[in-house]
């Protein structure tokens, strides 16, 4: 039985190291696509633009600012999954309504770095103007044209198969059920193992590996990027994979940091012992009073001496009767009868 345990808990560690790495993998991959390729295809865009230098420059600003605005993510996101259903079906496709005004709120955000970069002014609309918009079907039009430019230079196999990774990975509900599990299987191996506090050794312990792999990858990978990206993405400016580095460390970090946990609670629970161990007070046997009367189990209990015996008065001996003599003719007599 304690074997099979430990190979279950050998198991289920297994699962939890994976989980932990996918879960950082995630968001490696999704700085990656947003800052490391899609801005850097943008700007290789700017750079090959017929324009003078302030131009350029003024555009890269506008690029810069429009990528690192925290919504910038969930809207790449959209435009991914998006961008895969429309390469599902290029004909039928149609943009839903909600993802039409996410689109447009940040668009309108940025009107003047899009005006500096499109020469474009985007007027802001009302509510119904959206709608009648929108039921016009330009809506539509405008993605089917935008990803039919993206085909052009996208249109391949292992970009489809990184969009469609990123696509899943990516997912905030795919997020939180990896986290769900972790926890839930880090409860099953705290049961396996006997011991609520070691987890936090075991689990830093992967938070570590999963953190120096990543690295790893990041060393591995830079050695081919250069063509692999290029190639795929016909891209000639170099990308850079700095995120695999930054969720690298910041795993490692929370390794550390767990198992820094895990020695102050085992420090302290083993000073609490020792003191609880170090206040049993010893037995002193010189204080114990021993009784050295015999014990006789065929006494009666009234000969057994008490601690507080109840001094008897003593009674002078009765003699007994001495025996009468019988005479001479008394005797006779008894003898005659006998």
């Amino acid at each position: 039985m304690k074997i099979l345990k430990g190979f279950l808990a050998s198991i289920v560690s297994l699962i939890i190291f994976i989980l932990i790495f996918a879960f950082f993998m995630s968001f490696a991959a999704q700085k990656f696509i947003k800052n490391d390729l899609l801005k850097t295809a943008a700007l290789e865009a700017i750079e090959n633009e017929k324009s003078s230098k302030e131009l350029i420059s003024q555009h890269k600003d506008a690029i810069n600012k429009m990528f690192d605005d925290g919504e910038s993510t969930s809207i790449v996101n959209m435009v991914v999954d998006n961008y895969l259903k429309y390469k599902d079906n290029r004909e039928s496709y149609n943009v839903s309504k909600d993802d039409a005004k996410k689109v447009y709120n940040f668009v309108l955000k940025f009107k003047n770095e899009i005006k500096d970069l499109s020469g474009e002014d985007i007027s802001k609309m009302s509510e119904k103007e959206f709608e009648e918009f929108f039921d016009q079907e330009e809506v539509n039009k405008i993605a089917r044209n935008t990803f039919g430019e993206f085909d052009k230079n996208l249109d391949n196999e292992v970009v489809d198969i990184g969009l469609k990774t990123y696509s899943i990975v990516t997912s905030t509900t795919i997020r939180i059920i990896a986290v769900i599990a972790i926890i839930v299987l880090t409860i099953i191996w705290c049961l396996l193992k006997g011991s609520f506090i070691r987890w936090m050794l075991s689990v830093g312990l992967h938070f570590i590996v999963s953190g120096a792999l990543m690295i790893t990858i990041y060393f591995i990978v830079n050695i081919f990027k250069n063509s692999m990206v290029k190639d795929a993405f016909k891209m000639t400016k170099e990308t850079n994979l700095t995120s695999f580095i930054s969720a690298g460390i910041i795993s490692i970090i929370i390794g550390f940091v767990l198992i820094i946990l895990y020695a102050i609670i085992r420090k302290t629970i083993d000073k609490k012992q020792k003191k609880a161990i170090s206040n049993i007070q010893p037995i002193d046997y010189n204080a114990v009073q021993v009784s050295t009367v015999p014990f006789n189990a065929e006494q009666p209990a009234s000969a057994v001496p008490t601690e507080n015996p109840v001094e008897q008065p003593i009674e002078a001996p009765v003699p007994s009767p001495e025996p009468v003599q019988e005479s001479g003719m008394e005797q006779q007599i008894n003898t005659n009868q006998e």
